[in-house]
């Protein structure tokens, strides 16, 4: 596909953003005084759409403000001028290009502002119905396919973002951020061939695109020495994390197809000592680096503040166990890197529409982990650290976060002394609602969540607050938005407030 000329260039839709609003001219429209050679001049020499958020550097050339952002160039594609890259990033958008822009397309402004506000938010189910609606009336407009693309991109769409991809790429052959994209989605789809194959491309457009190198680098290092190789019953050899994602998958060999169910059900992975020895004996330098990419990717894994694991599910509370049932590909993942990590450790969110996971979770830790033959498992958590989210992303299929922890504001004096008197009448109305509930049900609640946590003398000791009130929120089965809304509050007051309401309309019913 990168090897065949160029297609003819058709007149094509665009865009151009300023921090008030994103304008948008349909294909072959252009009024006032500027035509088809004014609007060629106004594309972004890096990504060869019409510039969106213009921004101009010290050589005095124009970019988009995405594309300087987002892997800016350390030399200027129009002059050759070496860029400071932290200079590059600090340029304000070019106010008179901008309004030279907006004045082409006052109509259909609106359309591609929401787009990019959605996917900002990460409410990509939301940008992905409005990029639809718009290309249902403009078909030829190439940026709401790189929109769409992103939408994808962001609901793991990986098979419907690579077709918009494809189809961007033949008509902007010399897109190196789209080649890049491109290869990314291969990446995530197990492409790792093809992915290599857009990388290099990449740098034969942009021999500095150092965001290329890494890929290429890790790529290349990761799949091509083996690292811990452990060899199958059928005689084919795989690193030992390959092979595991694999069988996530399929139960058979990715070689040869013979079936591995009885390997699978083991799960002895013990590496091949003979190749070990061999790899250490003649490549050395190269076992200590794919080494040392290894360490560095269990550190990374290891975080627990940013690029964090998300389970996607229910609503957990701090102190309350959480038992789950895992069978998808994705969330075995996960649970086996948490475990080999070990943090044994992961976030819990609810869904919710358009963002993928709500904006605040709990932290789960792993009890007790008991894998079954067919590769599904049980797991026993526990509720922990409350958190905010800050920054939603993927790896390898599940969801990640980068969050901030929540704690309990505390108060002293007179405050404390009213909170302690409406802690104390809360307990009371919750334990009353308690015993009111039959004998059966109360049974059913105790094997489930235990029974129902004893007053506590210090009330601010904890972090989260009293976990009474945790216990008394998964018992009660709420909305899963207002469950969250409860779990982000960070004033104990307010929160024994929402519980009082509850009980008080549970009493009534």
């Amino acid at each position: 596909m990168v090897s065949s000329p160029p297609p003819q260039r058709k007149p094509h839709s665009v865009c151009i953003a300023s921090t008030e609003k994103t304008v948008f001219l349909p294909s072959g429209h252009c009024p006032g005084d500027l035509h088809r050679p004014t609007m060629d001049l106004l594309e972004c020499p890096l990504c060869l759409f019409l510039m969106c958020e213009p921004v101009t550097v010290s050589c005095g050339h124009t970019f988009c403000r995405r594309c300087v952002e987002g892997h800016p160039p350390s030399k200027c594609p129009a002059c050759k001028v070496k860029l400071k890259q932290r200079e590059v990033k600090s340029v304000r958008n070019n106010v008179l290009l901008i309004s030279i822009v907006e004045k082409c397309c006052p109509d259909e402004t609106r359309i591609k502002c929401q787009i990019q506000e959605k996917l900002k938010a990460n409410e990509y189910a939301e940008a992905l119905r409005i990029t639809n609606e718009g290309l249902d009336l403009v078909p030829d407009d190439l940026s709401l396919k790189v929109y769409r693309a992103e939408a994808h991109w962001g609901l793991l769409h990986f098979s419907d973002a690579l077709t918009d991809l494809d189809y961007l790429c033949c008509l902007r052959p010399n897109w190196t951020e789209g080649f890049f994209r491109k290869g990314n989605v291969l990446l995530e789809m197990g492409q790792q061939t093809e992915a290599l194959i857009q990388f290099h491309y990449c740098l034969k457009l942009q021999a500095d695109f150092v965001p290329a190198k890494s890929q290429i680098k890790k790529v290349c290092v990761h799949h091509w020495l083996f690292f811990e190789p452990v060899t199958t019953p059928c005689g084919h050899t795989f690193c030992k994390n390959c092979i595991e994602r694999s069988l996530d998958h399929n139960l058979r060999c990715p070689l040869c197809k013979q079936p591995l169910q009885e390997y699978f059900k083991i799960r002895k992975y013990n590496p091949t000592v003979l190749l070990q020895d061999i790899m250490t004996q003649l490549f050395p330098s190269q076992l200590a680096e794919r080494k040392q990419i290894h360490d560095a990717e269990m550190a990374e894994l290891s975080n627990l503040t940013k690029d964090i694991p998300i389970f996607v599910c229910t609503v957990a509370y701090p102190g309350v166990p959480c038992p789950l049932h895992i069978f998808e590909p994705r969330y075995r993942l996960m649970m086996r890197r948490c475990m080999e990590t070990g943090t044994k450790k992961f976030g819990m969110c609810s869904y919710e529409h358009g963002k993928g996971f709500a904006d605040y979770g709990c932290m789960l830790e792993i009890l007790g982990l008991e894998l079954l033959p067919d590769g599904r498992s049980y797991v026993d958590t526990v509720g922990g650290s409350r958190f905010k989210v800050l920054k939603r992303g993927q790896r390898d299929g599940y969801h990640t976060a980068d969050i901030e922890y929540l704690e309990d504001l505390k108060v002293e004096g007179s405050e404390l002394e009213l909170l302690q008197c409406l802690h104390d009448s809360v307990y009371q109305q919750a334990q009353d609602w308690y015993q009111r509930l039959g004998s059966r049900i109360r049974e059913q609640i105790n094997r489930q969540y235990g029974t129902m946590p004893e007053k506590e003398e210090n009330i601010q000791a904890s972090s989260n607050g009293p976990a009474w009130c945790w216990w008394l929120l998964s018992v009660l089965q709420l909305d899963p938005a207002y469950q969250t809304t409860v779990l982000s509050l960070t004033s104990l007051n307010d929160r024994l407030g929402h519980l009082r309401l509850v009980l008080e309309y549970f009493s009534q019913s």
